[in-house]
């Protein structure tokens, strides 16, 4: 519920103690959580992941921030707030380049669908010459310089 208070608000939220909070949000399933698994989840901060056009993502959310690696969970500081925001940030950038990589190899796919469609009816009506690489070959990302004759 916190995560989706972020995405939906785009403000950070920074829980102190889930079992001493004040009502703003419902931590019954995390109390639930904690008795079934003898967790104790205390400290929470949710930060906006935003893109290069400042809509939200997703979310990052941490539990329990400590000093040391078993140490006693305590708050997150505004100095970590500060640092996990710059680490929404660069995830959000990793997310809208991977998701711009894959259009792009859509994008690649299509036109080369497009050109073994061409190449196949120029094929069947004599306007080649040589013989061109297949769609198969073009799905490998292999590029190759086609001769063809004139067409008038």
């Amino acid at each position: 519920m916190v995560a989706a208070n972020a995405a939906v608000t785009g403000k950070t939220v920074n829980v102190a103690d889930t079992y001493a909070d004040d009502g703003d949000f419902d931590f019954s399933g995390t109390r639930t959580f904690d008795e079934k698994t003898g967790y104790r989840s205390r400290s929470l901060l949710a930060v906006p992941m935003r893109n290069h056009d400042d809509e939200v993502i997703g979310v990052l959310q941490l539990l329990n921030a400590k000093d040391a690696p078993g140490g006693e969970s305590r708050p997150f500081t505004a100095e970590e707030e500060r640092l996990v925001t710059s680490l929404a940030s660069q995830a959000a950038i990793a997310m809208t380049n991977r998701r711009l990589i894959e259009e792009q190899r859509e994008l690649f796919m299509k036109k080369a669908q497009i050109w073994a469609a061409t190449r196949d009816f120029l094929k069947r009506h004599g306007f080649l010459e040589v013989e061109t690489p297949s769609f198969e070959t073009y799905q490998t990302g292999c590029r190759h310089k086609i001769v063809s004759r004139k067409l008038f």
